[in-house]
């Protein structure tokens, strides 16, 4: 599919962060640490935005991709940030959004897992899933499992059992999932 999208400059105060940013290891320290960076170098990385008219409030911009850029553009108080503005609907967002976190080499099977489930639940085929990521069918497959996890098990053992390990608990009930981390 072609997309597309537009180079500008937007004001900080227009832009709000995706509610369904799916990573969760932005530290304080990462955006210091970014902050520092921009000051010293500038922005290297646009951030990439949607059109959402009335998106919390005022804000006339969703970011997708780059939240830990922007929040880091907001520690040091910038004004505006370079954006490239997506012509494309909240669930091509999300799928864009994933996207960019699984392309990372540490790969972590439940931020993806987050957003395929939604994309099933919005009536999306796991083949049509894979496709738009570039990965394999089983891949999606795969990660749609982990869906079943209950959230506070998940919390406790991702990073510390394999993929495989993760697929076997989702397919416990969850008061089994739960005995196994206390």
């Amino acid at each position: 599919a072609i997309f597309t999208m537009v180079f500008t400059i937007i004001a900080l105060g227009k832009i709000a962060e995706a509610p369904w940013n799916t990573r969760s290891e932005i530290t304080e320290a990462s955006v210091r640490a970014l902050a520092e960076s921009i000051k010293a170098d500038g922005l290297l990385q646009p951030l990439n935005v949607i059109r959402r008219t009335g998106f919390k409030g005022d804000d006339r911009f969703c970011c997708f991709d780059g939240c830990r850029r922007l929040n880091a553009l907001r520690s040091i108080k910038a004004k505006d940030a370079p954006c490239r503005v997506w012509n494309i609907t909240e669930a091509e967002a999300k799928v864009k959004t994933v996207t960019a976190n699984i392309q990372r080499e540490d790969d972590d099977p439940l931020l993806a897992a987050k957003v395929i489930g939604e994309l099933l639940a919005d009536g999306e085929k796991p083949e049509q899933i894979a496709s738009k990521l570039g990965k394999t069918t089983p891949w999606v497959r795969r990660r749609a499992k982990l869906c079943a996890l209950a959230p506070e098990v998940a919390e406790k053992i991702v990073g510390n059992v394999t993929l495989d390990a993760l697929e076997k608990i989702a397919v416990m009930p969850q008061k089994a999932q739960a005995n196994l981390v206390k």
